[in-house]
């Protein structure tokens, strides 16, 4: 959701915008989705524009490519857009969350840490960046990135499964993950992962662990 001053900013280019869809929405009927990209492209370099307006546009541009599949393109535009607008925590989630579409993990990694740097209360940005980290390798990261996801949601299901998971797999302590899978199951009574992951953490040898209230 956009904040007031965003809001405000947007009527900046709202000509240019209705102008921009109208040309682009012609050319792509009289031309095909690539002439249309290019005009949509083209109608974007206003000179006279405020910066902030124009992240709004590339935020624009980046919405209309990704809604097409091209997820490059997309990248490209948002990239620009916080380019413009550095500060602004909830642009750079949709940087990341593109770039990792695109199976770009060190862009995304970078722009997900960006985006909590600048305060994003946003659980699923630390979700994601914990997973990427995990597949990276470092697993105190990733446990400690999910430790925040599930801070900012504690009914968040998949993001305590999957700390409880990354307990198991990553430093094969069965005892500290098994309280996350068996929240897991208050949560979510049918959940299959947690249920197959709450059962072997109790068969696994080690000190004895009794199956808490679920």
């Amino acid at each position: 959701m956009m904040g007031p001053s965003e809001t405000r900013t947007r009527g900046v280019v709202l000509m240019a915008l209705m102008t921009l869809a109208h040309t682009a929405g012609w050319v792509g009927v009289n031309a095909g989705v690539n002439g249309s990209l290019l005009r949509y492209d083209a109608l974007l370099d206003f000179r006279s524009v405020p910066p902030r307006a124009m992240a709004i546009a590339f935020e624009e541009v980046g919405d209309y490519r990704r809604a097409r599949g091209d997820l490059s393109g997309a990248a490209e535009a948002f990239a620009r857009c916080v380019a413009l607008d550095s500060t602004n925590a909830r642009r750079w989630t949709i940087l990341g969350n593109t770039q990792a579409m695109q199976g770009n993990a060190p862009g995304a990694r970078l722009a997900y840490e960006r985006a909590i740097a600048l305060g994003s209360a946003d659980g699923e940005v630390r979700m994601n960046l914990g997973i990427m980290l995990f597949r990276q390798g470092d697993t105190d990261g990733a446990v400690r990135r999910l430790q925040e996801a599930v801070a900012l949601d504690s009914t968040d299901v998949n993001a305590v499964c999957t700390l409880g998971q990354m307990l198991v797999e990553g430093k094969g302590d069965m005892q500290g993950a098994l309280p996350w899978f068996e929240r897991a199951l208050r949560l979510e009574p049918g959940n299959r992962k947690a249920r197959a992951y709450a059962d072997r953490c109790r068969s696994a040898p080690g000190p004895s662990m009794k199956r808490s209230n679920e």
